[in-house]
């Protein structure tokens, strides 16, 4: 199919020797194969549902900019920088926080403790998960916090440091815990490893 008229819907060379889709009346765009139309239907309605989440994002970071940080009393998504326009969400309660305000207030409050509580109504949570839109709903959040959750389980934690350091949070920690593979290197690993010629005893391949 032409990818000009997959992307805009039209395709303004009068000679372009692609063929031309049908227009999708979900987005717009002519990705709708002619001489498929048994999979117009899915390809569709799968549009509608991207336009679907789209337009709920959308909603979604509307609405948060309406939300205030509990501690410096200023719109989050309001700040002077994009690295400060970040909420801080406690998994136990639902008070908003800048991300910075929320880590500099515990530091200087709790600091060497494991222990977190939310600075207004002191509820328990051991975790702060950043998120660039605030969450309405427990469903939101739980989608938030499970995806923080898989993003930092593919990056190794500092302090087990493939099994030479050791972490202070044990099964608790949300980063990867791994050790570093170390080979048994056996004659006969190291004679699979010789290229050809060398492990015949010839100079010739």
């Amino acid at each position: 199919l032409c990818p000009m008229a997959m992307a805009l819907g039209i395709c303004p060379d009068d000679d372009c020797i692609h063929l031309h889709g049908l227009v999708c009346p979900a987005c717009g765009r002519a990705h709708l194969h002619p001489y498929a139309p048994e999979e117009h239907d899915a390809q569709t309605n799968a549009c509608y549902e991207q336009l679907a989440r789209e337009h709920e994002q959308q909603d979604v970071e509307e609405r948060s900019k309406a939300i205030d940080c509990c501690i410096c009393m200023e719109p989050v998504l309001e700040k002077p920088t994009a690295s400060q326009r970040r909420f801080g969400i406690l998994p136990n309660c639902d008070h908003a926080f800048c991300l910075q305000c929320l880590r500099e207030w515990r530091a200087k409050h709790e600091q060497g403790s494991a222990v977190r509580s939310c600075p207004i109504c002191r509820t328990i949570s051991y975790f702060v998960v950043p998120s660039s839109v605030w969450v309405f709903s427990p469903e939101e959040k739980a989608a938030v916090i499970a995806g923080y959750k898989s993003k930092m389980s593919a990056i190794d934690c500092m302090h087990f440091q493939m099994g030479a350091g050791s972490c202070p949070f044990g099964n608790s920690c949300f980063y990867r815990h791994r050790y570093r593979v170390r080979l048994a290197w056996s004659a006969s690993l190291i004679q699979s490893c010789l290229p050809m010629r060398l492990r015949h005893g010839s100079c010739f391949v």
